[in-house]
């Protein structure tokens, strides 16, 4: 959980962030670089494991140095 504190987009609904499950996995992209970039999906579940002081969370991750040539230009962005 640590790990991904940066790159958190912090959830606004905190309704939706205490209901959200743990049990299923949020989607990490891993950029062009090798580096985590942003959550694709799962920045709910994220904002409920860092608000209950878990240390792990279940983890997908998308690597775009393996991804189709179109996931690359659609999801190699900068989050500013």
């Amino acid at each position: 959980v640590s790990k991904l504190k940066s790159i958190i987009i912090p959830p606004k609904d905190s309704e939706r962030t205490k209901a959200a499950s743990l049990d299923h996995p949020i989607i990490v992209i891993i950029n062009l670089k090798g580096k985590r970039q942003s959550i694709l999906d799962g920045n709910h579940r994220l904002q409920k494991a860092i608000d209950t002081d878990k240390q792990t969370i279940k983890v997908r991750e998308l690597d775009l140095r393996e991804a189709p040539d179109l996931y690359k230009r659609l999801l190699n962005y900068k989050i500013k």
